[in-house]
């Protein structure tokens, strides 16, 4: 199975041997990951996806986005919203944002909208 093990592995600087005594192996079944000449188990890839800080589908090539870039554009986004609402509303309509950005913010709009009305249909009983 095709897997992104070595280049994860080097961007961190550990080496085969490093990674293997974090994960409870030798450095060479970490090879034999990194050439695909063995596939690591499901135990070996949760602990693999947490030391890279990846998704496991990010690590097998099954995707091309990592979890960390998504974290940090929510966080981006979430950081605005607390500095100021009404500027983020602005950049939403001035279409500043990247579409996902916008789209995910409307998304969070809509939830937020949805939980008032909740709310206050549920004081209102």
């Amino acid at each position: 199975m095709k897997n992104r093990i070595r280049e994860l592995r080097k961007e961190l600087g550990f080496t085969q041997e490093e990674l293997g005594k974090m994960i409870g192996l030798s450095e060479r079944s970490v090879g034999s990951y990194e050439t695909s000449d063995r596939d690591p188990d499901t135990d070996t890839l949760n602990k693999l996806a947490q030391i890279f800080d990846c998704t496991i589908d990010y690590m097998l090539m099954r995707s091309n986005t990592r979890k960390t870039e998504e974290k940090k554009e929510m966080a981006e986004a979430e950081e605005m919203y607390r500095v100021d609402p009404d500027f983020l509303i602005e950049m939403c309509r001035a279409k500043v944002l990247p579409d996902e950005v916008r789209k995910r913010l409307r998304e969070y709009a809509a939830f937020e909208m949805e939980r008032f009305l909740k709310e206050k249909d549920s004081k209102n009983d």
